[in-house]
């Protein structure tokens, strides 16, 4: 009986760390999938010395890669697959493709728009789970940070 009451209680005492900890898990996983996309594009730009573009569906983490001059369908992902609670938050506000050259940097999209320079994942699930940051420079280079202000300055989680 003894045992149940101790079990109870440090299950009560850990329900909600670990509700927490799945929350963020999405968050993460969600952050990963449109890293990956985005690296995905940039190395068949460069690999097929093509225009190769990713196109992202939001507020799901789903995204689609494919040659830009035929629409050929490289890779996709579902933004069901383990990341139901994710919202993505693309910046500009209404941008949903970026399109990388030959040579891995970005260029224009086909159809004039802005290409997507950052990518906010949060949670739509609970408030209190991180967000985190994936930011693509000009140049092709793609990071997954955390723009969260209580990281120290020197923090190299920290966008």
């Amino acid at each position: 009986m003894i045992s149940l009451v101790v079990l109870a209680v440090l299950t009560t005492l850990g329900a909600p760390s670990f509700f927490e900890w799945l929350q963020n898990s999405q968050t993460r996983s969600g952050a990963e999938a449109v890293l990956n996309g985005i690296q995905v594009a940039r190395s068949e730009a460069i690999q097929r010395n093509a225009r190769v573009r990713a196109v992202f569906v939001p507020p799901s983490t789903g995204w689609t890669v494919s040659v830009d001059a035929d629409d050929t369908v490289i890779q996709s992902r579902s933004g069901a697959e383990g990341t139901s609670n994710a919202v993505l938050t693309a910046t500009p506000a209404a941008a949903t493709t970026i399109t990388f050259g030959a040579l891995g940097s970005v260029t224009t999209n086909k159809d004039t728009s802005a290409p997507i320079t950052q990518v906010d994942m949060t949670n739509s699930q609970f408030a209190g789970a991180r967000t985190l940051r994936v930011v693509i420079t000009g140049g092709g280079g793609i990071r997954m940070c955390d723009p969260s202000p209580s990281l120290a300055l020197t923090d190299p989680r920290r966008c």
